[in-house]
C-alpha cells in the first residue's frame, strides 16, 4: 500500500497535461522486482526487469517521435489582454485538441512593451483545414502581433 502512495505522489498535474505517469507505474515495477528478489526469483526479475527497460526505450523513443509530428503554433501577443481562454475554446470549436501549451513573459524586438509567447501543440492527428480555421480566429485580431506555424500533419 505504501508504493501506491508513493507512486501517487509522483503524479502531477501542470496546466492541461498529467506528468508523472511513467514514473509512479516504474516505482511500483520496481517495487515487484525488488519483491520477486526478495522471494528468490532471481531470474524471474531479471526477465521482468530486461522486458521493462525495453519498454520504457522503445515507449521514449516513440513519444520523441511524435512529438516532433506534432503541429504547433506560436503566438506573440498583448500580455494585458486574456486571450488563453479564448485559444482553448476556439480550439474546442474547431475540434482540435490540445497536447500542451507553453507561456512565457519576454518584451518585444521593436518596442520594449511585456508580450507573452504562447507555444501551443496540438495532438498529432489534428486535421490541417481544422488548424488554418483556428488560426484564421486569430490573424486579424490586434492584440496578436504575430504568429509562427509548425505544422507537419495530416492533409485532411
Amino acid at each position: 500500500a505504501g508504493v501506491g502512495f508513493i507512486g501517487a505522489g509522483a503524479i502531477m498535474k501542470s496546466g492541461l497535461s498529467i506528468r508523472g505517469l511513467t514514473t509512479a507505474t516504474t516505482i511500483w515495477l520496481c517495487a515487484a522486482i525488488g519483491m520477486a528478489c526478495g522471494c528468490g526469483m532471481i531470474l524471474e526479475a531479471l526477465i521482468v526487469t530486461g522486458i521493462s527497460m525495453f519498454f520504457i526505450i522503445a515507449l521514449r523513443l516513440i513519444e520523441h517521435f511524435i512529438d516532433k509530428l506534432s503541429p504547433k503554433v506560436v503566438f506573440t501577443i498583448n500580455s494585458k489582454v486574456p486571450l488563453i481562454k479564448d485559444f482553448r475554446e476556439e480550439a474546442s470549436s474547431c475540434n482540435l485538441v490540445i497536447r500542451d501549451m507553453h507561456i512565457k513573459h519576454t518584451s518585444n524586438d521593436k518596442e520594449s512593451e511585456q508580450v507573452l509567447k504562447v507555444e501551443i501543440i496540438f495532438a498529432y492527428k489534428s486535421h490541417r483545414a481544422s488548424l488554418y480555421d483556428f488560426l484564421e480566429k486569430f490573424y486579424h485580431n490586434p492584440n496578436v502581433y504575430d504568429i509562427k506555424e509548425y505544422i507537419s500533419i495530416n492533409k485532411k
